[in-house]
């Protein structure tokens, strides 16, 4: 198995959270405080996205090809961009809430999110409405990165 790590020389900017196209040539990643960073060259070259907007970001997804990505702000909302964040769209209809995690279907139609001490909120239109899932009972209540997969939530929640 070959597992060749390279650190990059600009990673002083304090990414949070990452995420990465199958292939990994498309990544973003998110500063707390800060805003939402890409490359598409293996990081090795990052652009900011200040339409992004300035936010206290907590995590990121992507889907397989890197087109799509939904991040989440922890004292607001949910972001969602369709041109490997180059603009951002702000998704209301999931509220203003402690976002905590996020997570991604491989096409990005599905997305799966979670509120600090508080249930999952499950998307299937690639973040423009959500669905509280208070049927399965569960209640998250975790303050560090809770990883979700999609592909795995229970039937109600899919």
């Amino acid at each position: 198995m070959n597992s060749n790590w390279v650190q990059r020389t600009n990673t002083s900017l304090g990414f949070y959270s990452v995420t990465s196209s199958s292939d990994g040539i498309k990544l973003a990643a998110v500063v707390k405080n800060g805003y939402v960073w890409t490359s598409i060259d293996n990081g090795i070259s990052w652009t900011q996205r200040t339409n992004s907007g300035l936010n206290n970001w907590n995590s990121i997804t992507s889907s397989s090809d890197g087109t799509k990505l939904a991040a989440v702000d922890a004292g607001g909302y949910i972001y969602t961009s369709t041109d490997s964040g180059v603009t951002w769209t702000q998704q209301t209809l999931s509220g203003l809430k402690s976002w905590v995690s996020i997570t991604s279907s491989s096409d990005g139609a599905k997305l799966a999110a979670v509120v600090d001490s508080n249930y999952i909120y499950t998307s299937t239109n690639s973040g423009v409405n959500w669905t509280q899932q208070t049927l399965s009972g569960l209640k998250v209540g975790i303050r560090s990165l809770l990883r979700l997969t999609v592909q795995n939530l229970p039937p109600q929640m899919a």
